[in-house]
């Protein structure tokens, strides 16, 4: 739910839309979450112009506003969206639940540095509530990522929780944005989606990738091209008649490098889940294919 250029009155109508309508969209039934956003209109970014618009506060206000009158069902909830990769702290996420936040999804972690020590606040604050230990199919290999990439920090420093100093003392899950990378161009998109763009690391990332492609190109292209043009798609062979894996010269490469990125945020024990983002054709493929080999499994 944007705020967008809405007036409160026209937040709050179309609150009363979507909690109420049966009829919503496609899936024929209200919506039961809200996710409580500013929103990404151009005027937004204009200099002063977001402090005379309303914000995803005022959305989350409006939504607990609504449910005081009666006016929407009292078990609709509120989520928000964070950026820890470029906020410098978590305390608009300690206002977002003081707001009547229940939960909050990440941009994907890209700013691995800036990323944990929004963490560490979140932590320090007490608003987020750690999930029931997990278990990685691979977690001999997080303390070792390897070159691929090599700018993952093992989460050391989270394993023992501080006692916070805030009286949040059920704070709101955690669940972080996974992007599924597949070549240097998206990877590109989405840091400059996720206002990482000017990262150093993140850059230096980038040219590693980039660098990663044109080997790869060199050495396997030809043959494999040839391949493709054969065979087109072939079956994955994990059980499901339906699967299949496409083959393009560079997928070992990104599946390996999603793969670890799924692991790191895996093991950071304040993490509840994944919020799944694949936008191409192939990044759905390892998408599909982490989740029936079980390597995204909690």
């Amino acid at each position: 739910m944007p705020a967008q250029l809405r007036s409160l009155r026209e937040i709050e109508s179309r609150i009363l839309e979507l909690t109420s309508s049966p009829s919503f969209e496609t899936s024929g039934q209200p919506a039961d979450v809200l996710l409580c956003v500013s929103g990404t209109h151009p005027i937004r970014t204009l200099p002063l112009v977001s402090r005379c618009l309303e914000d995803s506060i005022s959305v989350l206000k409006a939504v607990h506003r609504l449910k005081r009158k009666g006016l929407i069902p009292s078990q609709t909830e509120t989520w928000v969206v964070a950026n820890p990769n470029c906020e410098l702290d978590a305390s608009r996420l300690e206002r977002k639940i003081e707001a009547g936040a229940k939960a909050v999804v990440t941009q994907p972690p890209f700013n691995y540095r800036n990323f944990e020590r929004w963490l560490h606040d979140a932590d320090r604050r007490g608003l987020i509530s750690p999930p029931p230990p997990i278990q990685l199919s691979n977690s001999e290999s997080l303390g070792s990522l390897g070159n691929s990439p090599p700018h993952f920090p093992a989460p050391k420093e989270l394993k023992e929780r501080s006692s916070p100093s805030l009286p949040f003392s059920n704070g709101i899950p955690l669940i972080v944005g996974m992007p599924f990378i597949t070549s240097s161009k998206n990877y590109a998109f989405w840091l400059d989606l996720c206002r990482c763009a000017g990262s150093k690391e993140c850059l230096a990332e980038l040219s590693r990738i980039q660098a990663l492609e044109k080997s790869f190109e060199k050495a396997e292209v030809a043959p494999l091209k040839k391949s493709v043009a054969e065979l087109g798609e072939v079956q994955l062979g994990l059980g499901d008649s339906n699967s299949t894996r496409y083959q393009d010269p560079n997928y070992e490469v990104f599946y390996d490098w999603n793969l670890k990125l799924a692991q790191w945020v895996l093991s950071l024990r304040m993490a509840s889940g994944l919020h799944v983002m694949p936008l191409t054709r192939q990044a759905k493929q390892i998408a599909l294919e982490m989740v029936l080999k079980g390597e995204l499994q909690q």
